[in-house]
């Protein structure tokens, strides 16, 4: 029965795929694209929560602390990705807004099937190490087509989805996964924040360094319990 329900949830997800990036991107552009694409991401997203609401509301809480500073260092440095780095700017003010507040879709969404289900599932036969690695190598084939496929794009999908992934396995809650992911794609929208930003290699190094204290705070928690 998982199994049926997994191949449906891939097949949704490939249907979004190939009807965002192909005749959407074809026959629309700039907001309203966004705006269609932000409806079918909702609408994958209730469909991946209806088929895996069981697997989703198992995973017991955890008690990791949440101020650890650890835990808030990780959250900083993530975030100077885009406001020391950032990114070209958006075409107007308008859209700025409109692709932030659209973000929470799209951490909704990527949360539920990348570490809400796949990573569940695969950690359940092959533990959590291994889980973050395929679930996040997948995640990274999952961009392709949507993002610029470059060294630094890569490995901002691979990071920063481990680090989502660590923030899940910890807490026992999507709540916050889908919280960090949101705003550090909502942040995105308004760069570039300075005049001058900074190389695009030290987004890699920022990212990194969130993972690491993310890794560190995860582990410590799980030495508690």
């Amino acid at each position: 029965m998982a199994v049926s329900r997994l191949l449906l949830v891939v097949a949704l997800e490939l249907a979004y795929m190939v009807f965002t990036r192909t005749w959407l991107r074809e026959h629309s552009t700039g907001i309203p694209r966004e705006l269609w694409t932000t409806a079918f991401r909702l609408v994958n997203a209730a469909a991946y929560w209806a088929l895996f609401k069981d697997l989703l509301a198992a995973r017991a809480p955890g008690r990791a602390r949440l101020k650890d500073p650890l835990l808030l260092a990780g959250l900083a440095a993530a975030l100077l990705a885009p406001v020391l780095v950032g990114s070209e700017a958006m075409s107007s003010p308008a859209a700025a807004w409109v692709f932030a507040a659209t973000s929470l879709a799209v951490g909704l969404k990527e949360e539920l099937f990348f570490r809400g289900i796949l990573q569940s599932l695969l950690e359940t036969r092959h533990g959590l190490i291994k889980a973050l690695v395929a679930s996040n190598l997948l995640f990274i084939v999952y961009h392709y087509g949507a993002q610029p496929m470059t060294p630094a794009g890569v490995t901002e999908f691979f990071v920063m989805g481990c680090a989502f992934g660590l923030l899940y396995a910890a807490t026992g809650s999507l709540v916050l996964p889908v919280a960090w992911h949101a705003l550090y794609d909502a942040v995105w929208c308004f760069t570039p924040f300075t005049a001058r930003p900074w190389p695009r290699p030290w987004a890699a190094v920022f990212q990194l360094a969130a993972l690491a204290c993310v890794a560190l705070w995860a582990r410590r928690a799980a030495a508690k319990r």
